[in-house]
């Protein structure tokens, strides 16, 4: 079934996730909760029997948890802060931890156009997300002065990254395509920055490998979508869930972005 327009619903992403949706991916692949049981006729999923086949249409129509209209917002690890200003020159010189509920409020006044809400100076709430804070680098808790708050937690209005469902069906994760992969958010880039991840050995000593047992080492062009796809999914679900085989729900996503005002438009 295809379902009409209703409020947005959040779906947890991990950091490698989140850094895909932000550089464009379109599809992300979730595994399906509890795997079903399957037989040469048959399978068993959540209790219950089905005789068609669990690649069609009805399952992932019937039974996926988004379908095809709804809109998700991302929730990731996340933080509101309140920022601190240099009175003479009007130049943030610093912050520290707010109520989330604050900063929804300060930025219901400004849809609302509430010339105020912003201070004397600029913004003076925001959220800030771990995927990409201070270029990725790990700064401990003493050093950023604030708690990350668990996705978990995040609402709607906290979220920079909203997308609309606009196909699901049912794979094994090894089924992925190359065109899938970089519907996933595969880039040569992408590869390349993760090379120790996916290959096992960093990228000079693999190339110095290559070079003295092959006599040649990878290079940009021979860079794999399947192998990305690959330490991309264990790099959510775990080492041996590439292995497993998972079933997974595969949602394709617009790369549009609902904009924080129309959460009112929405219906609920």
């Amino acid at each position: 079934m295809t379902t009409t327009q209703t409020k947005p619903r959040g779906i947890v992403c991990k950091e490698p996730q989140v850094h895909a949706l932000l550089n464009g991916a379109t599809q992300i692949r979730v595994p399906i909760k509890p795997q079903p049981t399957i037989s040469p006729v048959v399978y068993e999923w959540k209790g219950q029997m089905r005789d068609f086949g669990i690649k069609g249409q009805e399952f992932a129509h019937d039974c996926a948890p988004f379908q095809p209209g709804d809109t998700l917002y991302v929730k990731e690890t996340w933080a509101g802060l309140e920022f601190e200003y240099d009175w003479e020159t009007g130049i943030p010189d610093g912050w520290h931890q707010a109520n989330p509920e604050d900063v929804i409020k300060y930025f219901q006044f400004l849809r609302l156009g509430a010339s105020l809400a912003s201070g004397m100076f600029g913004q003076r709430f925001g959220f800030v997300y771990r995927a990409g804070f201070c270029g990725g680098e790990e700064v401990s808790k003493e050093e950023r002065g604030f708690t990350w708050r668990s996705p978990i937690h995040m609402p709607y209005e906290a979220a920079r990254i909203v997308r609309r469902v606009t196909g699901v069906r049912v794979e094994r994760v090894q089924e992925v395509s190359e065109e899938d992969a970089i519907k996933c958010g595969y880039t040569e880039a992408s590869f390349f920055e993760n090379f120790e991840s996916i290959v096992g050995y960093p990228y000079r000593q693999w190339k110095r490998m290559q070079e003295e047992f092959v006599g040649e080492y990878v290079s940009e062009s021979e860079a794999d979508p399947i192998d990305w796809a690959n330490w991309l999914y264990q790099s959510l679900y775990g080492n041996e869930s590439w292995e497993r085989n998972d079933w997974v729900w595969v949602f394709d996503l617009t790369t549009d972005t609902t904009p924080l005002s129309d959460i009112d438009t929405l219906e609920g």
